[in-house]
Parts: structure tokens; C-alpha cells; sequence
């Protein structure tokens, strides 16, 4: 099973001894709240995994009228107010609407994938005058096409088209098309799981090995239900039996044919379940090949059954 984020750091923390006489200077008013400020952060790390908390809701808007004509496109968003937790801990205060362009160029023939993010900025890393009495713990929102970085929330996504295509909100949340903002991959702040259970198909030599395959997705929703402290992948991955199938904890396999493997793929198989891998094999009951030859497989990895039915 694979951790989703990485561990705090295990390390001692280092706090001011207090005593009469004792002079305050800014130095030591730092180190003072900074030791509060790590604590809490850890806090957050140790007992729940970043994402959003409240809010930080996103629909199309038209261009606002006090930006130039040349920006005033179908492709402005409206990010709503909320509250969002990072991987390090650090609060997120979107306090109030933001009206956001996606300006990202997309070529003449492909469609690009664009995330929208928000991510904790440390006043300490901005350029202000070092006299301000009261500074404000801000935010950054931003638009790429590429792999978010580990301190980013994803507020959405958008499947652009090529052409200055309006953005809008689907017409059916659960499928988006192209130009529509997508809201199904955004992670809730929760409870920490222990580990990420992974599963994959088997594709192989058998047209009816994908009949099952989007079912898969129930079976990884209903995992954090039946072990609370666990929590599934958030889609089921199609892998061959040479590839690297080590990254998964359960296999999933159907068909009706009967089951043909090469010695690499033997190997493979062998390997994968003496590290404690899963092999689920879904035989319905009139695919007599496939059921003959799973028995010939596990009498030759040296392997007992697991029978179950229906």
C-alpha cells in the first residue's frame, strides 16, 4: 500500500525558556510564535491530509468591465471564498471572490489539461516595507498544464479546446466535456489515511477483459467504509502482467477464455504475489477455460484458492 503524502519531519522542537529579566527583542518574539506556528502545522500534517475545507467554489463569469478589450474573453472564472489546508500545514483564508483568466495558450490541433490551483504565501517572502506593524498571511492563485507542485490545492480543472473557446459549467457534473469547469478532482481536507489502496485490470488476450473495468471505481470508493483507516486510489489504473505491476495491491482479472501467460509474465505474477500482492480472479460461471486454466496456474505457482461465490 502506498502513503499519499509524505511524513512530518521527526525532529525535536526547540522552545524560549522564559525567565524574570529576560529582554523581549523582535529575535526572540520570533522564535517565540514560530514555535507555536510549527507545532500547529504539525498537528495538521500528523492527523489530516491537505486539500479544501470549506468553499473555494468555481463558475464561468463574463470578462469584467474594467479589465482592457483585449482580455474581455468567454474564458474568465470566479474563484468563490474559502478555507484550504497544504501539505505543510498551512492554512489558506480566500476571504473574498476572485475573478481569475485562463489565458493558457493551446495549440492549433491538441486540447490541454489546466489546473487551477491556490497555495499559502509566507509574508515573510514578500517584498513590503519591513515598518508595517500588522502584516496579513496571504494566497496565490495560479493556472498550469503541467504536474501541480506538492504545496498546491486544486480548486479545479479544464479540458480547453483549441480557439477561444468559451469556458462554462457542464451540464452533467459527474461527466464534464471539453471547456467545462471540473470539480471531481478536488481533495477534501479529512482525517489522514494510513495507506492508499491501489487496484488495476489485467489486461490480456481476452475481448471480454474490460467488462468489469468502471465497476472497479465502486470498489475503490467503498474501502474507506469497510476500513475506515484506509482509503482508495482515486481510479483504477489497466496494467499488463509485464509491466510493473508491484505498484498495485490488488489485480483484477475476467474473461471467458481460457488464461495464456509467458514466462515473463509467469514470473512476474510469482513475484508479485510472494511480496503480498492480491490476484482477483473474476471467472463467471460458464467460462469453463478460464476457471480450467486459473487451477493450472495456481498448482503451478504453488498457491491455494481462494474460492468464492455468489
Amino acid at each position: 500500500m502506498s502513503h499519499p503524502f509524505p511524513q512530518p519531519l521527526i525532529q525535536p522542537f526547540d522552545r524560549l525558556q522564559a525567565a524574570d529579566g529576560l529582554l523581549i527583542n523582535a529575535e526572540r518574539w520570533r522564535k517565540a510564535h514560530d514555535y507555536h506556528r510549527l507545532r500547529q502545522n504539525i498537528h495538521y500534517q500528523c492527523l489530516n491530509q491537505p486539500g479544501i475545507v470549506c468553499g473555494l467554489g468555481v463558475r464561468d463569469i463574463p470578462p469584467p468591465s474594467n479589465v482592457q478589450a483585449k482580455y474581455r474573453d468567454g474564458r474568465w472564472v470566479q474563484i468563490q471564498p474559502g478555507i484550504a489546508i497544504d501539505l505543510a500545514g498551512n492554512l489558506i483564508v480566500v476571504p473574498k471572490a476572485f475573478n481569475f483568466p485562463i489565458d493558457l495558450e493551446v495549440s492549433n490541433t491538441d486540447a490541454i489539461l489546466v489546473y487551477l490551483t491556490v497555495s499559502y504565501v509566507d509574508p515573510e517572502d514578500l517584498r513590503s516595507p519591513n515598518s508595517r506593524e500588522i502584516v496579513r498571511e496571504a494566497y496565490r492563485f495560479d493556472q498550469r498544464n503541467s504536474t501541480l507542485k506538492i504545496s498546491e490545492i486544486e480548486i479545479c480543472r479544464i479540458l480547453l479546446q483549441p480557439g477561444q473557446k468559451n469556458i462554462t459549467q457542464p451540464n452533467d457534473i459527474f461527466f464534464p466535456g471539453y471547456n467545462n469547469i471540473d470539480l471531481r478532482y478536488r481533495r477534501q481536507a479529512q482525517a489522514r489515511p494510513q495507506a492508499i489502496v491501489s487496484i488495476a485490470q489485467v489486461n490480456h488476450n481476452d475481448a471480454e477483459c474490460a467488462r468489469n473495468f468502471f465497476n472497479l471505481s465502486y470498489l475503490l470508493q467503498s474501502i474507506e467504509s469497510l476500513y475506515p483507516s484506509l482509503r482508495g486510489a482515486d481510479e483504477p489504473e489497466q496494467v499488463t502482467l509485464s509491466s510493473k505491476i508491484k505498484d498495485y495491491d490488488l489485480l483484477y482479472l475476467t474473461g471467458d477464455q481460457e488464461l495464456s501467460i509467458n514466462s515473463v509474465e509467469f514470473e512476474s505474477l510469482k513475484n508479485y504475489l510472494n511480496l503480498g500482492g492480491m490476484l482477483l480472479i473474476d471467472a463467471p460461471g460458464n467460462a469453463e477455460a478460464l476457471i480450467r486454466s486459473t487451477y493450472a496456474l495456481a498448482e503451478k505457482l504453488k498457491i491455494t484458492l481462494k474460492k468464492s461465490s455468489e
